[in-house]
């Protein structure tokens, strides 16, 4: 019972932030082991951690990046966040699971309690003039990652940059182009877009005076800035490329693809994409006629 009770404390919108982060101290104790006992009692935390954000929206709004961020701060943030992938692969509601991922792919790339997991995101990348293969470790996270960040477009192509996945961020890209932009969509390009010029990216910004040597990156950015409207996000990026002739760059002949998983494994991955934003096209159908038969 007390372990249900360190639960119900972390997620009470009554807690303190200090109550929470002792309850969360406690809670890492207690899965700190290895055990199979463990481990069960710490998807059981997460699960029950997703149901209250599933039910309560503004428990998600105000306090589940400080839960995350706090979590990964005593707890390794590579388990918690490819524990909560694997649950939310589960999650019937494809709407709060889009949702969600936004919040976490937020985290992912802006808290410094995630740095090591984007490291190891990084480390997936082959690395052909130094005769380097990327990390098994960072392709296994990666995969298990995009599976469920497949349900927001922009978390994923996210994912593919943080991870120097260029060739597959450029693919997802065009994919995109095939489904009506939601205003969500056009939001979290925005929000990219001004994430790109944050330190996270600094090694990204430096690839862009290497315009032979990363054709992808210069196409996967090029289409970012073919699917934002006319805004001060398309202004920011589209001088950003200018610096460097991105239009030039991208017509260039393309080097082998730098991405460590295999072509068959991506051309899967994208088509698992396709099938999640499928299944949010005609979500937003169905929601945009009831809608309109409600209005008449």
């Amino acid at each position: 019972w007390y372990q249900r009770r360190v639960r119900e404390a972390v997620v009470s919108t009554q807690s303190t932030a200090g109550v929470v982060v002792l309850s969360i101290q406690l809670l890492a104790a207690m899965c700190m082991q290895n055990s199979d006992q463990d481990k069960t009692n710490f998807e059981n935390f997460l699960r029950s951690l997703i149901a209250k954000f599933k039910n309560d929206e503004k428990l998600l709004d105000r306090r589940c990046s400080f839960i995350i961020q706090t979590l990964c701060a005593h707890v390794d943030s590579e388990k918690v966040f490819c524990t909560l992938a694997r649950l939310l692969v589960d999650e019937n509601d494809i709407v709060f699971t889009a949702l969600i991922v936004q919040y976490l792919s937020w985290i992912l790339l802006t808290s410094p309690n995630l740095a090591p997991l984007r490291d190891t995101l990084k480390s997936q990348r082959n690395n052909p003039k130094l005769g380097k293969k990327g990390s098994t470790d960072g392709r296994a996270v990666f995969s298990t990652l995009y599976t469920t960040w497949c349900h927001d477009p922009v978390s994923t192509i996210a994912l593919c940059m943080i991870a120097h996945s260029y060739q597959h961020a450029s693919d997802v890209i065009h994919a995109l182009g095939s489904y009506e932009m939601t205003e969500m969509t056009l939001t979290g390009l925005d929000k990219l877009v001004q994430l790109l010029e944050s330190p996270v990216f600094s090694a990204l910004r430096l690839e862009l005076v290497q315009p032979d040597t990363n054709p992808e990156l210069f196409r996967s950015l090029a289409g970012i800035l073919m699917l934002l409207p006319q805004s001060e996000a398309f202004t920011l990026l589209r001088n950003r490329l200018e610096c460097v002739g991105v239009v030039r760059a991208a017509e260039r002949t393309s080097q082998p693809s730098s991405d460590l998983v295999d072509d068959k494994t991506l051309k899967e991955m994208l088509q698992h994409f396709n099938q999640v934003q499928t299944q949010h096209a005609l979500k937003n159908l169905k929601l945009s006629e009831t809608q309109s038969q409600n209005q008449q």
